[in-house]
């Protein structure tokens, strides 16, 4: 099991999103993320500069995440647009 830390960031952009997608995103994220033994394999690792980061696809947001294996700590740092979330 993992814990989440939600960044500022996160809890800025997802006030932006609907309350019926934001239901979906909260479903997702307990359902795949928290309460799952491996949580990388619902997502792909980023390259570059964001090496050490991963991205989620939850229907058109994606969710930019670090996962710290070591300390089992799932840091969620961003959801917004796919169109808008690399910005």
């Amino acid at each position: 099991m993992y814990t989440a830390e939600f960044s500022d960031r996160f809890l800025k952009g997802i006030r932006r999103v609907d309350p019926a997608n934001r239901r979906i995103v909260a479903e997702w994220i307990n359902a795949n993320l928290l309460e799952n033994d491996e949580p990388r394999q619902f997502g792909k690792a980023l390259k570059g500069t964001l090496s050490g980061f991963w991205k989620y696809r939850v229907g058109q947001f994606r969710i930019i995440a670090k996962i710290d294996g070591d300390k089992i700590i799932l840091l969620l740092l961003d959801v917004d647009h796919r169109k808008d979330v690399y910005r």
